[in-house]
């Protein structure tokens, strides 16, 4: 009997320890990842997210392309373009959300981010895609929950 415990002991202590080094490792290659791609220029980066999100087995490579121009919004003084291009990425980002992960929570919060940023420097074009989206969201809920929320949706629809 005691022989089993060490046995069952030194097995679960090979899984743990295995485990361990293959999520060190797996972490070690996602930063050696994003930090290669946190080279590529805003423009190449969201011509990868529009060409990842649509491919099934390549989302995540579209969120962190979208990650990495959303982030570029709060280095410090953009160009016009390169802030309407980060908003842009938080729009797509809770687009992602919304139709790929259905984390609806996360899909809000980006998409209210991005309407924010949108509304702060007087970007219309990007309201009315943001509002859509959130309107999309709402109405999504609303079918899931059963919830009367498609008043709420309906208001968004009304402002894009």
């Amino acid at each position: 009997m005691v022989r089993w415990v060490v046995i069952l002991i030194t097995l679960l202590l090979n899984t743990v320890t295995t485990t361990w080094v293959v999520a060190a490792t797996a972490r070690e290659y996602n930063v050696k990842l994003y930090n290669s791609w946190v080279q590529v220029p805003t423009d190449t980066l969201l011509q990868c997210g529009q060409r990842y999100m649509h491919n099934v087995d390549s989302r995540d490579s579209a969120l962190v392309c979208y990650s990495i121009v959303a982030n570029r919004y709060y280095e410090g003084k953009l160009t016009t373009t390169e802030r309407n291009a980060s908003i842009t990425a938080m729009v797509n980002i809770g687009y992602l959300y919304l139709y790929s992960y259905y984390d609806y929570q996360q899909a809000y919060t980006w998409l209210n981010k991005a309407y924010m940023l949108a509304d702060k420097h007087h970007n219309s074009k990007l309201k009315a895609y943001t509002l859509l989206n959130m309107g999309n969201l709402m109405a999504l809920i609303k079918d899931l929950n059963g919830v009367a929320t498609q008043q709420h949706s309906a208001q968004y629809f009304r402002r894009a």
